[in-house]
């Protein structure tokens, strides 16, 4: 249950940073969806930018495996500042 309030503080954050309170609930959801989407492709892209180039196929065989834990640990070796690259690209 923690994990849901902190999902839906974050959501309604995301919401009112974005100003689109007031909008309709489900143009509020494609709003939030597009953001996202964005944001995943931003993030995904300066990994890759940072990534050796000799460590990008087994990051994808992670990525398509799905283990999100693994990932961040591979990511965290490869990428020094990996939790700075994430923190900047969702502050941007």
């Amino acid at each position: 249950m923690t994990n849901e309030i902190s999902a839906e503080n974050v959501i309604g954050n995301i919401i009112d940073e974005l100003g689109i309170s007031d909008l309709p609930v489900e143009v509020q959801d494609r709003i939030l969806s597009q953001f996202t989407e964005n944001l995943v492709k931003s993030i995904a892209l300066a990994i890759m930018e940072r990534l050796p180039e000799d460590k990008r196929e087994e990051f994808e065989k992670l990525s398509e495996a799905g283990e999100q834990e693994k990932i961040n640990q591979f990511l965290t070796a490869q990428i020094p500042d990996y939790q700075n690259l994430v923190q900047n690209e969702v502050n941007s």
